[in-house]
This record gives C-alpha cells, sequence and structure tokens, in this order.
C-alpha cells in the first residue's frame, strides 16, 4: 500500500501535467502576451490558534490574465515547519487601487498533507486569499496576505486554519508576439 506522501506527490504531478501542458500550448498559439510570476512568501500558519502557530514558506507561480477577464491562474506549494504541506491550483484576480497598489482575490484547491500537527480533516483543501501589494516600477510586488484554508464540511472534521504572510512577486517572463 502507498503511504500517504506517494499519493500526495502523484496526485500533484498529475494534476501538474495538465497545467504545464495547458500552459505550453498557450505559448505555442500564443496566448500568452501577459507572461508569468513567481511569489515567495513567508508567514505563519494558524495565526488564532497559539498552540498550533508555526512558520510557513509558500512558493506560486501565476500565469497572468490570458482572458477578457484578467482571471490568473496559480499553481503552487505551501508547507510550515511541522511537515504540514498543501499543494494547489486555482484562480486569482488582480484589482487596481492605484498606479502601484493592487489587491488580488483568489480561490484554490488542492491536497493537503495531515501528516503535520495541524489536522484539518480531509485531503483536499480549499484556499481563500487576499491580498494587498505594492507594485514597484520593475513590476515586482511587496505585499502581504491573509488565506483561509477549509475542506468546505467534505468531513465532519472542519477546523480550517488562517494564514498571514509577506509577499514578494517578479515577473519572470513574457512570451514574444508570433510574427
Amino acid at each position: 500500500m502507498m503511504n500517504s506522501s506517494k499519493k500526495f506527490i502523484l496526485l500533484f504531478l498529475f494534476f501538474s501535467g495538465f497545467s504545464i501542458t495547458f500552459q505550453a500550448w498557450a505559448l505555442q498559439n500564443n496566448h500568452d502576451e501577459n507572461g508569468y510570476a513567481f511569489s515567495v512568501k513567508l508567514g505563519e500558519i494558524a495565526i488564532f490558534d497559539s498552540h498550533l502557530n508555526q512558520t510557513a514558506w509558500e512558493l506560486e507561480l501565476t500565469r497572468k490574465g490570458h482572458n477578457k477577464w484578467k482571471i490568473d491562474t496559480v499553481m503552487g506549494l505551501l508547507w510550515a515547519e511541522q511537515n504540514n504541506k498543501y499543494l494547489f491550483w486555482g484562480l486569482k484576480r488582480d484589482w487596481s487601487l492605484s498606479p502601484s497598489w493592487i489587491f488580488s482575490t483568489g480561490l484554490s484547491t488542492g491536497l493537503y498533507d495531515n501528516s503535520g500537527n495541524i489536522d484539518l480533516g480531509y485531503t483536499i483543501q480549499f484556499k481563500t486569499e487576499l491580498t494587498l501589494a505594492y507594485q514597484l516600477k520593475n513590476q515586482h510586488r511587496l505585499g502581504f496576505s491573509l488565506s483561509h484554508l477549509s475542506n468546505s464540511r467534505l468531513s465532519e472534521l472542519n477546523p480550517g486554519t488562517e494564514l498571514l504572510m509577506v509577499n514578494y512577486t517578479a515577473p519572470i517572463f513574457k512570451a514574444k508576439p508570433k510574427r
């Protein structure tokens, strides 16, 4: 029988394959004029549960809005110091508050590894996120985000947890137009 970590990794690789295939198709067919961004986040998970509170890190790859609604697709990994891991993919939308201030909303779904000390009741988790960031002239962003993880009552145990993180986001490349 396969242990939970191996199942977790295999499922993430399976779903990541779909995402990567779609993104490659978009690049090949010139549907990616807005490019990609990479975010590094550092903060705390379980911010309202002092006995579970711990440092968390997150890496996120964003494919910038390639549709008329400017909705971004995201994929990432969250991990915390007590071996809690969450692999996710989802949607995000930026809202310009001014030329420099950006407010973002996001919704992701993913796989949570309950082998750490924060039991969220189920492997499938949903993440909602609010972000406020200052965008520099070179399109890099510095900001903070507040997120909530929950299994949305897929199981009887649904404690949920919140994260507060500091973010750094950088554009990583932009597709060249076809001629």
